[in-house]
């Protein structure tokens, strides 16, 4: 396989190199006409409001296929970066939803995928689904937070699993979310497709999602699974987005909140449905 050469901002190859490593990617057997080039004058935490037009704004200045992010969560270690977040020079974010699909699309070509199993988060998208579906494979849905992802796994034996945040477990080769790990099995995945991570991303279809909070007593986060009126309006919504979208209603661990969340097609449409129980929970539970 020929490939062009690229350039890639890449904060993982900063992170490297800044431990004093030395960092060469390249495709099997490749001369230099078919490397990856790496640029690492930019190294980021995760995206804050307005960093995601600079990103793109570099991206597209250096020529570059995707800027990387990885949010080390104030640790110093930099092998600790936990998640990862890429962004294309059109403004498109990778996430980590996408990341897996592409991963796990890769590990499936390559036999590493048991069971054709996936790992995943009630958060993940209903196009996460329909996508993991679509490649044959099953998905394994856990409660938010990556000690379930990985509690999952290890029950299962699958080998990648992680959240839409960005965290990813490569079980074949770690047991925790590692950003930098999951960057090199992106480029693994781009270097064998021979595909852009744009075209490998354009592949998957997100669904638009809207999460409203509904403030409530803090001893009344649970109680909406046994209202009667509750229970009749999640129903209704979901026969009205049946096939084309998806309802979550879950407590938050830590705020007197119920979070509402719903995907599909129709952003308006979800939105008023969104609000509407919102109304409710806060007016019945508040």
């Amino acid at each position: 396989m020929k490939m062009t050469r690229r350039n890639f901002i890449s904060a993982s190859a900063a992170a490297a190199l800044a431990c004093g490593a030395s960092l060469t990617a390249h495709a099997a057997g490749s001369t230099d006409e078919n490397s990856l080039n790496f640029i690492t004058d930019i190294f980021k935490d995760s995206p804050q409001p307005g960093e995601i037009e600079e990103a793109t704004a570099i991206t597209a200045e250096k020529n570059a296929e995707w800027y990387e992010t990885l949010d080390f969560s104030d640790r110093r270690e930099l092998a600790n970066a936990e998640r990862g977040w890429l962004d294309n020079a059109e403004g498109r974010i990778i996430d980590g939803d996408k990341l897996i699909c592409i991963c796990a699309q890769m590990m499936k070509d390559r036999g590493e995928l048991p069971g054709d199993l996936v790992t995943a988060t009630v958060m993940s998208n209903i196009g996460f689904h329909k996508y993991v579906e679509g490649m044959g494979c099953k998905v394994e849905v856990t409660s938010v937070g990556d000690r379930y992802v990985l509690e999952s796994m290890l029950k299962t034996g699958c080998n990648i699993g992680g959240e839409q945040s960005g965290h990813i477990i490569f079980r074949n080769h770690t047991t925790t979310g590692d950003g930098i790990l999951s960057s090199l099995q992106l480029l693994q995945a781009v270097i064998l497709s021979g595909k852009l991570p744009s075209e490998l991303s354009d592949g998957i279809e997100i669904f638009p999602q809207v999460l409203k909070n509904a403030r409530v007593k803090n001893e009344n986060k649970g109680k909406f699974r046994e209202d009667p009126e509750v229970e009749a309006a999640i129903a209704a919504a979901e026969k009205d987005l049946e096939g084309e979208g998806r309802v979550l209603i879950r407590p938050s661990g830590t705020e007197p909140l119920v979070r509402v969340m719903l995907e599909g097609q129709d952003v308006e449409k979800i939105t008023g449905i969104a609000e509407k129980i919102a109304v409710l929970l806060t007016k019945k539970f508040g």
